[in-house]
This record gives structure tokens, C-alpha cells and sequence, in this order.
């Protein structure tokens, strides 16, 4: 990933630069010439970043949210995960990092049918209602009662009281 700061290439530059909008840089693997429209360089297919460039930012949004996206997997990896982003993903993949860790850790800690249900529920909502949802005691037990009613047991057995 080659990574320009317009900010240091105008510093650079001093008087003698261009308006900001016009400034390109040279790619640092195979030379080409990078314009601030560009994420990919036209020669060597490299990803191509601007910090401080209105005219990239419009275009590809906050550079930091960009590199993360190109160098961290946001794709589902469990069927489960696969039914969390067709609801609350973005284009096959988690929406962010944080959202990404935080359902692997409510999976880490719920059972599947727990998480499957409150999906279910939570898919009109968004988002935040599902992992409140989740995270809410009295759900979760009332989800661990009717599961040890269809096993036969009353719940207080799960418990061991």
C-alpha cells in the first residue's frame, strides 16, 4: 500500500507547487504518476492512498477507515457470522473491526439458537438493539428456560438450585 500525505508533498514543494487539488505524487514501487482521484496505481495495481486530499477523500472516505479495510479480513467466517452480515454487514463483510470482535465475543459467551433468535429479532432494529439484546440477563434466562422446557427440565435444573 503506498501511502501520500499532501500536506508533506506541498511542504515540499514550497513555492513552487501546483494548486492543491492538482498535486500528484510518483509511486514509490514503479514510479507512475498518482493522482488524488486514484486508490490503485495504474502500472504496478497497488493500493494508493491520500491523507490530507479533499479530492481522494470524497471519493474513498477517511483514509484510516480505507487502510484498515484493505488490510484487515472483515469477511464472515461461520454461517452464523454469514447471517449477522446479510443483516447488519456492509457488502459481504462485518461493517467494522469493533463489530467483528464484539459478535465473536457475544459467540464466545452465547449459544448459537440464543444468538439465532435474538437475530431474528433484532434484524428490523439494527445493529446496537441485537448486541443489547444479547448482553440482557433476563433475555438470556428466559431464551435457557424455554430451551430446558422443550428438553423436559424445568429451568432452576440448568442451575443446578
Amino acid at each position: 500500500m503506498i501511502i501520500h500525505n499532501l500536506d508533506e508533498i506541498i511542504y515540499l514543494l514550497s513555492d513552487s507547487a501546483p494548486r492543491r487539488d492538482e498535486v500528484t505524487a510518483l509511486c514509490t514501487k514503479c514510479s507512475a504518476v498518482h493522482e488524488q482521484t486514484m486508490n490503485t496505481c495504474p502500472d504496478c495495481q497497488e493500493d494508493v492512498v491520500w491523507r490530507n486530499s479533499l479530492s481522494w477523500k470524497r471519493i474513498y472516505g477517511d483514509p484510516d477507515r480505507y487502510i484498515r479495510s484493505k488490510t484487515v479480513d472483515l469477511r464472515p467466517l461461520t454461517p452464523l457470522e454469514v447471517q449477522v452480515v446479510r443483516a447488519f454487514g456492509r457488502a459481504g463483510q462485518f461493517q467494522n473491526i469493533s463489530q467483528m470482535k464484539q459478535f465473536r465475543r457475544l459467540r464466545a459467551h452465547y449459544a448459537d439458537g440464543y444468538l439465532e433468535q435474538m437475530l431474528a429479532w433484532a434484524k428490523l432494529k439494527g445493529w446496537n438493539a441485537f448486541a443489547g439484546g444479547v448482553e440482557n440477563s433476563s433475555n438470556y434466562d428466559r431464551w435457557v428456560g424455554q430451551e430446558a422446557k422443550q428438553v423436559g427440565l424445568p429451568g432452576d435444573e440448568l442451575y443446578g438450585d
